[in-house]
């Protein structure tokens, strides 16, 4: 079973934007100005920001959770994914505190360590129906 179960949401796209409009500012240059390394380096970083957003997200490949973040992928059976719940965001959006407002996925395994989705940051009602469905398309491919 291959399934799509969340992409990232508009709310997370929104939290790149500052990064990817410093990219902008500091990588373009006009003909008088020629490329200097930082500008370079800054239209790189623009450019691996813009092709890594559309893969972020939680997909079901098979018997297998496949978790996509910004700098890494974990791939975790879903025979060792105990439920999907979701909490509170905290993260440099709200200055690390629990935000009343916005939530992210989050993937509890047998072992009781959490993996947290903050790709998936959204309201809370979108998030909770993320989980649900989440944890209900694990359960099915469970029982395949």
């Amino acid at each position: 079973m291959n399934l799509r179960v969340t992409r990232i949401s508009p709310t997370a796209a929104l939290l790149a934007v500052p990064w990817i409009t410093l990219c902008l500012l500091v990588a373009s240059s006009s003909e008088a100005n020629p490329p200097t390394p930082a500008r370079v380096a800054a239209g790189v970083l623009l450019a691996a920001t813009l092709a890594r957003l559309p893969w972020l997200g939680l997909s079901l490949r098979g018997s297998d959770l496949v978790i996509r973040s910004w700098f890494r992928t974990i791939t975790v059976p879903a025979s060792r994914v105990s439920r999907v719940r979701w909490t509170a965001y905290s993260g440099w959006g709200n200055r690390l505190s629990n935000s009343r407002l916005f939530a992210v996925v989050a993937v509890e395994r047998r072992d009781g360590s959490l993996i947290e989705v903050r790709s998936s940051v959204g309201p809370w009602s979108r998030v909770k129906r993320k989980a649900v469905d989440l944890d209900d398309a694990l359960a099915k491919a469970a029982t395949d």
